[in-house]
């Protein structure tokens, strides 16, 4: 649990969390109340109250002043629900994958949508599209890696 802790603790003060309705289970839990962000960190948030208007926020800023960003959501994550707006004149992008959740990835988006991803990463990374890796064939086949870009290593050549 210590990895999600960073995100538990954003949720119980910033992001906001769902809680589950547990009256009709009273008297048959062993540990009622227990998934809530509180009981998810090793740590008490209890001295950091919940703030409402973080969010909001920081999702001004990036629509009026975020540039180069990249949001992929997938279709049925109920987080998408609450996307982020971006502002193309601020070279930013939204995206959201067809019947796709949380784990939504740019090698999910269709087609065209992936290739426009993918060029502008390519852009603001200063590489080629093709450094870019995972390779949406390794996704394909089960390899789940976050997103890098590979730069050319010493002695190797560029990655093709």
């Amino acid at each position: 649990m210590d990895f999600f802790a960073p995100y538990y603790f954003q949720a119980g003060t910033q992001l906001g969390s769902y809680t589950s309705d547990e009256h009709h289970l009273q008297g048959l839990l062993h540990h009622p109340h227990q998934y809530a962000p509180a009981s998810l960190v090793p740590f008490s948030i209890k001295p950091y109250p919940f703030n409402p208007f973080s969010i909001p926020l920081i999702e001004t800023w990036v629509k009026a002043f975020g540039q180069r960003m990249l949001f992929i959501y997938g279709e049925n994550d109920p987080w998408s629900t609450n996307a982020f707006e971006v502002s193309r004149r601020n070279d930013s992008y939204r995206f959201f994958t067809p019947a796709g959740n949380h784990g939504a990835s740019i090698f999910d988006l269709p087609e065209a949508e992936q290739t426009l991803a993918l060029e502008r990463l390519s852009v603001w990374a200063g590489v080629p599209v093709n450094a870019i890796a995972p390779r949406a064939s390794a996704r394909a086949a089960g390899a789940l890696p976050a997103l890098t870009l590979a730069r050319e290593r010493p002695g190797q050549g560029a990655r093709n």
